[in-house]
């Protein structure tokens, strides 16, 4: 495999080759440096718990791999090794590194400034691209993060409703949020029998974030029905993921979306659409893309540029609990909210991911799904591929999980999955783990390709996990 033939490489450096050993160099000596500083420093040596250790096999243990640059599909590490980013800081990236308008608009700010006490015109510009394109947002707020975006959307149908208690899917993760992260952790343990446990996200969580949060069985339409026609009176708001990452990347059924519409409409829940990863899956976002018709939508990754980015959006009236200026139901505020730089990149990336580029990153996710399926299954090796469009989520089963609860994967699975994540690290793929990504628009058919002959190669070394 000749990995400078590839697009996007940056120029002077090398690549690996197909051992994993790097041409000249000594593989990794500065990321384990860095990593040795950054146990000095962090708690567990990581400054946020989805960047941790990579274990490659090397004599000094696990070690985090520290990024130098970037440029379109690759992403370059301090050591100067080199790997297509299918990782794409968890999907944010969705035109890769240094799209050329996006840097560009960054620059042409900076030197304007880069933030201020006041608002700007940058910011209804971006304001006025996410409302023409999305048709449930009437109203919308700035914020810095997804999670800080679900959790305004929750305090907004809070106050709308007078209500409470929220309800979400079984292991679907919104960020955190305490009532939003409820269940995230569920194992066979503690996730219950008849239906879902409302488990606590951490250590010391109060009961009453627990109590006040309603578990839904993924994907089983009836007994999701049952639970919420019992506690519609009480529930403020219901949480949807159309393409939930954490609980397996598994797509919603649509008869599923219509009992939740059905249901939450007969109740007065507000429905909240988080839309933080998968707006990407279509041009006006998931939930248009399914039929579905939220009440609020929540919104960041792509929709910064690569900026840090929150957005609460969706019907005016219910945007109104953010009204007036000084005495608003919910008040809300944020030094960064709106930022100018952000603004720019934001819109710089709407406008280039157009209608033709997401169908074109679709067809390539589709193709490295359905070509993974088909050389593990070649193998004889259990592996399948959930997600949609232009992301995708590996799980080491024959067969691709339903529900959240057909995705939880044993020691010996979860392993496999480490260390095909590593292998293909060492080869120069990069995904987030345990395994999963996304596709940019820097990429295309090779990139593909290579992706799907190094996890060839990968798999005809590791050693299978026991079929399930």
């Amino acid at each position: 495999m000749n990995y400078v033939a590839l697009s996007a490489w940056p120029s002077g450096t090398q690549a690996s080759d197909a051992s994993g050993k790097r041409d000249g160099r000594k593989p990794f000596h500065r990321s384990m440096e860095l990593t040795g500083r950054a146990r000095a420093v962090y708690p567990a040596g990581v400054t946020r718990v989805s960047v941790g250790a990579v274990e490659t096999g090397g004599e000094n243990g696990p070690y985090s791999v520290y990024a130098d640059l970037g440029e379109g599909a690759v992403v370059q590490d301090v050591d100067g090794n080199r790997y297509v980013d299918f990782h794409g800081n968890f999907s944010t990236l969705v035109h890769g590194h240094r799209h050329p308008g996006i840097a560009g608009a960054i620059h042409r700010q900076l030197e304007r400034g880069t933030c201020f006490g006041n608002p700007t015109e940058t910011d209804l510009d971006l304001a006025e691209t996410i409302r023409d394109r999305i048709p449930a947002i009437e109203r919308l707020r700035f914020l810095n993060s997804g999670t800080e975006a679900v959790m305004f959307a929750i305090k907004a149908a809070r106050a709308a409703t007078s209500r409470r208690k929220i309800a979400k899917l079984e292991g679907a993760f919104h960020g955190t949020y305490d009532w939003a992260e409820v269940s995230v952790r569920s194992t066979p343990a503690n996730w219950g029998e008849d239906r879902p446990r409302s488990n606590p996200p951490y250590l010391g969580t109060p009961p009453s974030v627990c109590d006040d949060t309603i578990v839904l069985p993924f994907n089983d339409t009836e007994r999701a029905r049952k639970i919420l026609q019992e506690n519609g009176p009480d529930i403020a708001c219901v949480l949807i993921d159309m393409l939930p990452c954490a609980a397996g990347m598994i797509p919603i059924e649509a008869g599923y979306l219509a009992m939740l519409q059905e249901t939450a409409h007969k109740h007065g829940i507000v429905l909240i659409s988080d839309e933080v990863v998968c707006f990407r899956l279509g041009y006006r976002g998931a939930s248009a893309t399914m039929g579905f018709d939220p009440d609020l939508v929540t919104l960041g990754k792509v929709v910064g540029g690569g900026l840090p980015i929150g957005v609460v959006g969706g019907r005016a009236d219910l945007m109104n609990v953010f009204a007036p200026q000084d005495a608003a139901p919910v008040p809300q505020g944020g030094t960064f909210s709106a930022n100018p730089l952000t603004m720019v990149a934001g819109r710089t990336a709407l406008e280039a991911l157009g209608e033709d580029e997401i169908r074109r990153i679709g067809e390539l996710g589709d193709r490295l799904r359905l070509a993974s399926e088909e050389i593990a299954r070649r193998m004889g090796v259990p592996l399948s591929v959930q997600g949609a469009g232009s992301l995708f989520r590996f799980h080491a089963k024959a067969n691709r999980p339903a529900t959240f609860r057909e995705t939880f994967a044993d020691a010996d699975h979860a392993a496999f999955l480490r260390s095909l994540h590593a292998a293909m690290l060492l080869r120069g793929i990069y995904v987030a783990a345990p395994f999963w990504g996304s596709v940019s628009t820097a990429m295309n058919e090779d990139h593909i390709d290579h992706f799907l002959a190094t996890l060839r190669e990968c798999l005809a070394e590791l050693p299978a996990p026991g079929k399930s």
